[in-house]
């Protein structure tokens, strides 16, 4: 819903969605209808609630309002034919690739600008033009943690705050 005025941007009616991702400006919206590391999944694009695009590859998060970022898998062609993580896909709203990058797999980058992502479980921040780690944690963590101007996590039983700029 729109925080102004309470119209709906976007309905889905399936029960179909494993994982939405909305533009900055809410006017896009990235759905995804397979679970994390499936093989060949598929993303949809929606904007201003009509459906641009539907790209391969799991949604990550939409970097700015004009590029979305996604992993992509495969179904690996050799026997046991198991799923293998290729990297990842950037799109803009219209489905087209943009370019591609070679984040480490992580099931949980948040967002931190058009240029970069932070990884929880990972606790590093990387390049989202580069691929590059820009910054990573001597604490491990637990999966939880966040960013702002210093980066939050637990390591243990302790909660951690470190600098990463």
């Amino acid at each position: 819903m729109a925080v102004t005025d309470g119209t709906v941007l976007w309905c889905d009616t399936t029960g179909t969605i494993n994982k939405l991702q909305l533009s900055p400006d809410g006017t896009l919206v990235a759905a995804s209808t397979t679970r994390y590391a499936s093989p060949n999944p598929t993303t949809s694009i929606y904007q201003n609630g009509s459906l641009t695009a539907s790209v391969p590859g799991w949604i990550v998060g939409w970097l700015d309002n004009a590029r979305l970022l996604a992993d992509n898998y495969q179904v690996d062609l050799l026997p046991p034919h198991d799923t293998v993580y290729l990297g990842n896909f950037i799109y803009n709203a219209q489905g087209s690739t943009l370019g591609t990058l070679s984040l480490p797999e992580a099931t949980d980058y948040e967002v931190i600008s058009a240029f970069q992502v932070y990884s929880p479980s990972l606790n590093s921040i990387y390049s989202t033009t580069s691929s590059a780690a820009l910054w990573m944690s001597g604490d491990a963590s637990s999966g939880i943690g966040a960013v702002g101007s210093e980066v939050v996590f637990t390591s243990g039983t302790l909660v951690l705050v470190q600098p990463h700029f």
